[in-house]
This record gives C-alpha cells, sequence and structure tokens, in this order.
C-alpha cells in the first residue's frame, strides 16, 4: 500500500504519525481540530499533530494522569469519561461539534458502534483499530456492550473491535473510503468530499494486513507459551465467539 511507504513513528504506537501526516499532505487540513479516544497521555495518534503541526483538539479516556484529568492545557481538552454509545455525542459536543479534520479510535472493544453512532462532527479523516485476527472475508464485530473488556471475552484478549470488512462497510455508509492500514491494527478513511491525489481508495482485501505484534513477535501468550501466534490459530481462538453480522450497507445486525 503507498501509505505504508510512509510510515513513521513520533508518538503513534507504530508508523500512524508518518501515514498520517501522508494523508493530510494529499487532502489538506481546515481547522486542525482534532478528537480521539481511547489513547495514552505520552503515545497516541495527535500528539504529533499537536506539537509540530498545530493541531488543538480533545482527549477523552476512562483513565487520566491527575495533572490532566478534565483540564485545558495549551487548547488541548482532557476528558475523563468512560465511554458509551450513549454518551459519546454527549461528550464530544461539550467541546466541538461540526467538521473537525482528524478523528482516532481505539478503546479495544466496541469501537465500531461509538464510530456508528458519532454524528455531532465530521472529521475528514479517520484513525480506527480494526480485528484483523478474523480475517478479511467475514463482516463481523463484537456484541456490544457498555463495560466491554476483551480480556473478560476471551483470556487472549483478541474478540475486540470489528473486522475491516465490517469496518469498511459502516464507513462507506457514512461517506468515507478505505484507503490503507497500518500494522493490521488501525485503518484510515477519508471522507468522500476530500479531494485524495495520490490517495487511492482501496478493498477490504488490498488493504488487510495481519496483526503485526500478534503474528510476528514472540510474546507470552494466555495458554502460557512464548511464541509468535500464526494467522490460523488466531481465528481459530475467536471465530467461534459471539459475532454480530455487518451488512453490506454497513447496518450492524444486532
Amino acid at each position: 500500500m503507498e501509505i505504508n511507504k510512509h510510515e513513521k513513528r513520533v508518538f503513534s504506537q507504530n508508523g500512524e504519525d508518518g501515514v498520517i501526516e501522508y494523508i493530510f499532505n494529499n487532502i489538506g487540513t481546515t481547522n486542525k481540530i482534532f478528537v480521539e479516544f481511547g489513547f495514552h497521555v505520552t503515545q497516541n495518534n495527535s500528539k504529533n499533530l499537536i506539537q509540530n503541526h498545530g493541531f488543538k483538539g480533545l482527549f477523552i479516556d476512562s483513565k487520566i494522569p491527575q495533572q490532566y484529568r478534565n483540564k485545558t492545557v495549551n487548547n488541548i481538552h482532557y476528558c475523563e469519561s468512560w465511554i458509551t454509545r450513549g454518551n459519546i455525542n454527549t461528550i464530544i459536543e461539550k467541546y466541538y461539534n461540526g467538521e473537525i479534520d482528524f478523528l482516532s479510535i481505539d478503546v479495544d472493544g466496541v469501537d465500531l458502534y461509538l464510530l456508528d453512532v458519532i454524528n455531532v462532527v465530521k472529521p475528514r479523516l479517520i484513525c480506527i483499530e480494526y480485528c484483523s485476527s478474523i480475517g478479511n472475508e467475514l463482516s463481523v464485530t463484537v456484541k456490544y456492550k457498555d463495560n466491554f473488556d476483551r480480556h473478560e471475552e476471551h483470556p487472549c484478549g483478541f474478540y475486540c473491535n470489528a473486522s475491516l470488512q465490517a469496518t469498511i462497510n459502516v464507513m462507506k455508509k457514512k461517506g468515507y473510503k478505505f484507503v490503507g492500514s497500518v500494522y493490521g491494527l488501525n485503518a484510515f478513511f477519508v471522507r468522500n468530499d476530500c479531494t485524495m491525489n495520490n490517495l487511492k481508495e482501496l478493498t477490504c482485501k488490498e488493504g488487510w494486513q495481519p496483526h503485526y505484534g500478534r503474528t510476528y513477535k514472540s510474546a507470552k501468550r494466555w495458554d502460557g507459551e512464548v511464541k509468535k501466534v500464526s494467522i490460523e490459530q488466531q481465528y481459530e481462538w475467536i471465530k467461534d465467539l459471539n459475532w454480530v453480522n455487518v451488512d453490506e450497507n454497513g447496518n450492524i445486525m444486532e
């Protein structure tokens, strides 16, 4: 994928910082406002935009260090709250509504449900985590719970988020094009009315990647072994869990 040639890590978990810069170099920016929920103060997808590109915006998380909790520092708002699909619009609207440049979603669970209901802001670029372990053919997401915890759902922790195809289907419904993914973890979507320039809309199979950390790095697994987890094994562990279908029109079939 073209965007992967531009991966660079400044404050992001992997190479997302460089990809985000590259996408904005193509689509441009408007008001340089971001909203990111599910973040770490020192490692997130917006800090590079803040420090090196003049962005302002909103961070939301259920646990924020005391010095930032529910405060505004240099045009950056820090809101401590547990996020659900019932409160996400109310929380965001306290700070922003309408056009923004960037939205990043990473709550390790019901991410697609939250994205589906957000209607108070219209991001031009969206980054959202997906579950590559369920493969590149199924269009499914986890069963919604307000208090979703992926490790309680299955000890491997791989039952979370939605498949890439399900995410693409919901995003098409909301008016976005899929332009690529990073490390088999984060998928990027550009709003239809943005000029794409060198960006290309991709299908699921063109843009899907295996989860880099699970597939290529040895780590202690939930079953006690220290080794890599094959794509096949990832799928076997979670394929029979409680998946919810997402139809081709982006409707989550609860």
